[in-house]
């Protein structure tokens, strides 16, 4: 597991990350706010991101509850939804997620995450330990895949053609390839609905 999370990070830190201009900063919309992180806060962050002990700990190894199931991704603003819990006035997200995930646990479905999943709620401030913990409550249902190299090219591509977040990009991509349901608000994925068509929380509870 440790050669498998050394691997992932040289990617991400290589093939994702630097495969940007020199100059490129990554921004992050949270709450109407914007957080710049340059290509050093990653590399410096990149271990505390990829703490083993989250994957070791949320990977499950059911493969035949992982085929038998329902499989949900989620983005990353949704898992901020849920961690959370942010409403406003017209939207309650919070609340949309929190319902979405009780109707999984309950119905013995399964969440999927992912190291970009991973990567974007430590660009946002969230550390390996809170992330664990924030993890613990729903382990049972969650599922850890890993995005290949050839979907981060893809991302990247997708990205450039199509004037939208390669992460974006990359989260509609795993999901697609692993046949999972996507779950997310944002209205970047209107721009892949030939990859795959997102679902709303609110409309899956």
């Amino acid at each position: 597991m440790k050669n498998h999370l050394t691997s992932c990070k040289k990617r991400f830190s290589f093939a994702y990350l630097l495969a940007l201009p020199a100059d490129v900063i990554l921004t992050v919309s949270y709450e109407n706010k914007f957080y710049n992180h340059s290509q050093n806060f990653y590399i410096r962050n990149i271990d505390s991101i990829f703490n083993p002990s989250i994957s070791n700990k949320f990977i499950n190894s059911d493969y035949s509850a992982f085929h038998m199931t329902e499989k949900y991704y989620l983005d990353t603003s949704i898992w901020l939804d849920f961690f959370e819990n942010r409403n406003e006035s017209n939207l309650s997200k919070g609340d949309w997620a929190h319902k979405l995930l009780d109707e999984i646990t309950k119905n013995n479905h399964k969440v999927i995450y992912s190291d970009i999943v991973i990567l974007e709620l430590g660009v946002v401030g969230y550390q390996s330990q809170e992330i664990e913990k924030l993890f613990e409550k729903i382990k049972p249902i969650l599922i850890f895949v890993e995005s290949t190299e050839k979907q981060m090219r893809k991302a990247g591509d997708l990205s450039s053609k199509r004037n939208i977040p390669k992460g974006d990009a990359l989260h509609a991509l795993i999901a697609r390839d692993n046949k999972l349901i996507l779950v997310t608000l944002d209205n970047h994925f209107k721009k892949l609905l030939d990859i795959i068509e997102p679902k709303r929380p609110q409309d899956l509870i």
